[in-house]
């Protein structure tokens, strides 16, 4: 039961935390930079390993590589790293895949308001000259 409790409360501050840095790099036009952030930032918090061998429960595989690294040695630290990296290229290729999808897009919409804005500029241009 605490173990679920102890996930909760962590997802609950994951989320907390994402949602601010959401804000904080928030651009109205798609930024490269902002969308690689915010993949690798998820596949850091979210990437769940096993907690040691013999144990199946699962926690954070950041976490998970930080204690390896400090109480069993750097080599400890690879069985919760070599996830936490195939996540992480994951993470990347995805955020790529959003980043040219939503730019598309914003492309789209951009030209269409200013196909919109000549229209209007005709209509205004025309009404005068008949004026």
């Amino acid at each position: 039961m605490n173990y679920i409790l102890y996930w909760l409360a962590y997802l609950a501050a994951s989320a907390v935390f994402y949602v601010i840095f959401w804000k904080l790099s928030y651009t109205r036009k798609p930024a490269f930079l902002a969308y690689m952030l915010r993949g690798l930032l998820l596949a850091l918090m979210i990437t769940p390993w096993y907690s040691n061998s013999q144990n199946d429960q699962f926690a954070p595989a950041l976490m998970i590589a930080a204690l390896d690294t400090i109480t069993l040695g750097a080599s400890s630290a690879l069985r919760a790293l070599i996830p936490l990296m195939l996540s992480l290229i994951l993470a990347l290729i995805i955020s790529i895949i959003l980043y040219y999808k939503n730019r598309k897009k914003y492309i789209n919409n951009k030209t269409l308001v200013t196909i919109i804005n000549v229209k209007d500029q005709v209509k205004t241009n025309e009404s005068e000259l008949q004026n």
